[in-house]
């Protein structure tokens, strides 16, 4: 049973303070230290040796921690281990701390936990399930860097912190909320989360980075930091719920715009991070609205970011830093931001470009004559028939808002894009145009039958792309999803000697298919061959049965003659052996084999009256 690991702490007058939360500040490996510690040490050493016979808990110190002998007093100290009599070991009720991380351990079965424990940390090991109900009752748990798919837990527990960091879970224990009603703390980070909605009373610290989550939202009344970066949201977080949210983290996620109220009414936010969101265009009027405590707003690295609206960032008055390097923002009036005062902008690696719109961050005046924006930008754009695109006319100043050619709106929408929505695109504003020149490709996509029988009809098809979802039809009626890389489909239970439309569509969009083909069943009586492919398939497979059938039956046949051959080269004589002799009367004193396998062979008649013959003996 393993006892210790690298790091055990004792409860004393440094409580749960570990060996990382100590001041190094003021130690160095040059530090001096008095000598007359040597022999503390060297007591303390030998006071360890009865222990270490017994292998009872110890208050042993990490060695990688420990560089000087000043340092190993100071954590002697602080761990209250100096302050026991030497030669003394530590009780179970005296180890508070635990780590028996790199352990290579598959269950913590195997470890013997000291009864009076408070913090366990089991970091990259191999545990695939956790049964929380099998521990004591501790304050702290970690268990990052394992293979954990599955927490168990059934009844309450004091835990105040959870660390399940890059395991591999996929969804949360039931009633996590009731049986941990103390939990502060909960990191998830980099897991397999799809779903984490989340109602806790205590919680205070939220980690749900890297994960699949594509909304989340929750009543924590206590919360004060949430990570959610490095998913795949698309929804904004209701704040509604979070009335004490201090820190919002929502970088690499997949946001295309920042609708009006994505985050608003979050009376103690003082951080928010929108970075590295490869999908977002825009940022809305009121999007981030009466947030009085908003400090810092990053924006950076949103390489098609190119807009933001007036009033984006609405009553915010103590917002003194905003992020937006590296971003594709080119006008930035001073009023998107509400008209805030004292404001620091980066903009370094951004698009900004020259004008009188961004003379209050560039000081380069000039007239102010009216901009135009495309977002995204681009003068041409070449689409796949069944692609989508939307494109966002902007003018700067904001008003009056600028329209497409023949439409009312400022935005241009191809929802399901054809080869008739090819051709250019105009969008005008106070006497400036933009065109936009749209380009769509005929489908490559081609469905054809394959097979038919009196229930069964089989269909395949080429120039899917495989990035895309598709469906299947019958009839309009039934649907089918296709899967990645899938290229043939049987629909069976139909009826005999009827006429059927399969069509192929992009999931998106089932009402406007790209190809579609027809297909008449087979009578009920005619059954065997049904089309010329069936003949030929028939026939290659019996062409293929003979030809198996003839090589096996030639290796046999050589296998035979192989056999035959082996055995006249061991026995030459088995054969005829009856009717071999030997005659030792010839006229050279030569031995002669004289074969009488001829029925009419008779012996010279010089040798009929001679001695006996003499046999071979076979073997």
């Amino acid at each position: 049973m393993l006892q210790v690991g690298p790091l055990i702490e004792s409860r004393g007058e440094a409580g749960m303070q570990s060996s990382s939360g100590i001041d190094r500040s003021s130690l160095t490996p040059t530090h001096r230290t008095d000598d007359a510690m040597l022999p503390k040490v060297a007591l303390l050493l030998v006071a360890l040796l009865p222990a270490l016979a017994r292998r009872a808990p110890l208050c042993q110190l990490c060695p990688c921690s420990t560089t000087t002998l000043a340092e190993l007093g100071l954590l002697l100290r602080l761990a209250n281990c100096s302050a026991r009599p030497l030669g003394a070991a530590l009780d179970d009720d005296d180890v508070s701390m635990l780590d028996v991380s790199l352990s290579g351990l598959s269950t913590l079965d195997d470890v013997q936990l000291p009864r009076g424990l408070q913090a366990l940390l089991a970091d990259r090991n191999r545990l695939s399930t956790l049964w929380l109900n099998g521990l004591p009752p501790l304050d702290w748990l970690s268990l990052a860097f394992n293979s954990i798919r599955r927490v168990v837990l059934e009844r309450p527990l004091p835990l105040r912190w959870l660390v399940l960091r890059a395991n591999l879970l996929s969804s949360l224990p039931p009633r996590m909320a009731t049986l941990l009603p103390r939990l502060e703390g909960l990191d998830l980070g980099h897991n397999q989360l799809h779903a984490a909605d989340l109602s806790h009373a205590s919680l205070r610290v939220l980690t749900l980075a890297g994960n699949r989550l594509s909304r989340w939202e929750g009543r924590m009344p206590q919360l004060s930091s949430a990570d959610l970066s490095g998913n795949a949201m698309t929804q904004p977080v209701p704040t509604d719920g979070l009335p004490r949210l201090q820190s919002l983290l929502l970088a690499n996620n997949a946001f295309a715009a920042l609708e009006p109220g994505f985050v608003c009414n979050a009376s103690l936010l003082s951080e928010l991070d929108v970075s590295s969101n490869a999908a977002l265009l825009i940022v809305r009027r009121h999007a981030l609205a009466h947030l009085p405590r908003l400090h810092a707003l990053r924006l950076q690295h949103n390489g098609r970011l190119a807009f933001l609206e007036a009033d984006a960032v609405w009553d915010s008055p103590r917002l003194a830093f905003v992020d937006l390097s590296d971003t594709g923002v080119r006008v930035l009036p001073r009023d998107a931001f509400g008209g805030t005062r004292n404001l620091s902008v980066a903009v370094a690696g951004s698009a900004l470009s020259c004008s009188c719109w961004n003379d209050w961050l560039l000081h380069c005046p000039g007239p102010c004559s009216p901009q135009l924006l495309l977002l995204p930008a681009g003068p041409r754009f070449e689409l796949n028939t069944g692609d989508s695109l939307r494109v966002l006319c902007r003018g700067v100043p904001d008003t009056p808002a600028p329209t497409w050619q023949g439409g009312t709106t400022s935005e241009l929408l191809l929802d399901y894009a054809t080869t008739q929505h090819s051709g250019n695109y105009t969008c005008a504003f106070r006497g400036v145009e933009a065109t936009l020149q749209v380009q769509v490709r005929p489908s490559s996509v081609q469905l054809f039958v394959e097979r038919v029988s009196a229930d069964h009809v089989t269909v395949a098809w080429t120039g899917a792309d495989p990035r895309k979802a598709y469906v299947l039809t019958l009839n309009a009626s039934r649907v089918v999803d296709v899967r990645p890389f899938l290229r043939t489909h049987s629909f069976g239970a139909l009826a005999a000697d009827a006429l059927y439309e399969l069509c192929l569509a992009l999931r998106a969009d089932t009402t406007r298919p790209l190809t579609c083909v027809l297909a008449r069943t087979l009578p009920a009586d005619r059954v065997g061959l049904h089309d010329y492919r069936s003949v030929v398939a028939l026939a290659l497979g019996c062409a293929a049965g003979a030809a198996v059938f003839l090589a096996l039956a030639a290796a046999l046949y050589r296998h035979h003659q192989h056999v035959q051959r082996q055995k006249r080269r061991a026995d030459p004589f088995a054969d005829n052996l009856s009717q071999s002799v030997i005659s030792d009367r010839t006229s050279d004193g030569a031995i002669t084999f004289e074969n009488l396998a001829a029925s009419s062979y008779s012996l010279p008649s010089d040798l009929e009256h001679d001695e006996p013959t003499h046999t071979i003996d076979a073997h």
